[in-house]
């Protein structure tokens, strides 16, 4: 392929040219989409009015054993 959309050059791009590549290589890859009504979203979760209580764990009510405070 060559010709005048073509140019070869050496080195790191510019900012603006890394840029303009990166755009058209994700228009290239990315297939069009199908039109049509968007997916089913999941279904709402019914939250409970209340806050939520947990036991206390064991280790944080468990008195350390006296030989563990020396």
């Amino acid at each position: 392929m060559s010709g005048p959309a073509v140019r070869i050059v050496s080195g790191a791009p510019e900012a603006d040219e890394l840029a303009a590549l990166l755009m058209a290589l994700h228009a290239v890859s990315t297939p069009d989409r199908p039109t049509g009504p968007p997916p089913p979203s999941a279904a709402p979760w019914p939250r409970p009015t209340t806050p939520l209580t947990a036991p206390a764990p064991a280790w944080s009510t468990h008195r350390r054993p006296a030989w563990q405070d020396t």
